[in-house]
């Protein structure tokens, strides 16, 4: 079996060579007793970037209708999108391993619910059809860990439908400057949101 063929390398002289041949038996062994590597668990710092598709693309296969990247460190997060502006609370995040959920304050620029409500959103590594709201479907882009705490960093707390896109602020509405609405962490500049399927507003 391909355990006592990784047992037998330990008797083989440890020569430089033979000692790399020695590392990857055993690595592939591990991979195939134990399957592959662990989820990666989210963190409270993590930067979390999740693609959005539109509802007819089941497998997130094709090209992002919009891509969020979610600072966690930000007390609120908003995003805007196709005319739209979206925004969610640090406090209703749900951090799991390789799993994100968030709720997102449909036509709320402040972290506020207002007339159309709330919903509840979420991504993993696979391909999630929203629970709530509009059916578009998201997936973990990738996640971005930090070695500082949030009272150490300055996190991006608003963009357009791609983290490179400038927000842009909801016509007829209240736009209070994104670092009016930061309490608890450092100092705050504009960053990721991306939330939406379709060219409609994006729940």
């Amino acid at each position: 079996s391909v355990l006592s063929k990784a047992i037998q390398f330990q008797h083989i002289p440890r020569s430089e060579s033979n000692m790399k041949m020695h590392t990857t038996v055993l690595l592939i062994t591990s991979t195939l007793l134990f399957g592959m590597v662990a989820p990666e668990q989210i963190l409270s710092n993590d930067i979390v970037t999740v693609d959005c598709f539109r509802g007819n693309d089941s497998t997130c296969s094709g090209e992002a209708a919009m891509r969020v990247a979610f600072d966690l460190c930000c007390d609120c997060f908003r995003w805007s999108f196709m005319g739209d502006v979206s925004s969610t609370l640090k406090t209703e995040y749900t951090l799991g391993d390789q799993d994100f959920g968030w709720v997102s304050h449909i036509t709320s620029t402040d972290c506020v619910a207002g007339s159309k409500g709330k919903a509840d959103k979420r991504a993993d590594d696979g391909c999630v059809k929203q629970p709530e709201g509009k059916s578009y479907n998201c997936k973990i882009h990738s996640i971005e860990h930090r070695s500082e705490t949030c009272e150490n960093v300055k996190p991006i707390c608003e963009h357009g439908s791609f983290p490179t896109d400038a927000y842009v602020p909801l016509e007829g509405a209240a736009n209070p400057p994104i670092e009016d609405l930061q309490t608890s962490s450092g100092a705050h500049d504009d960053h990721d949101h991306a939330d939406h399927d379709d060219h409609e507003d994006h729940d």
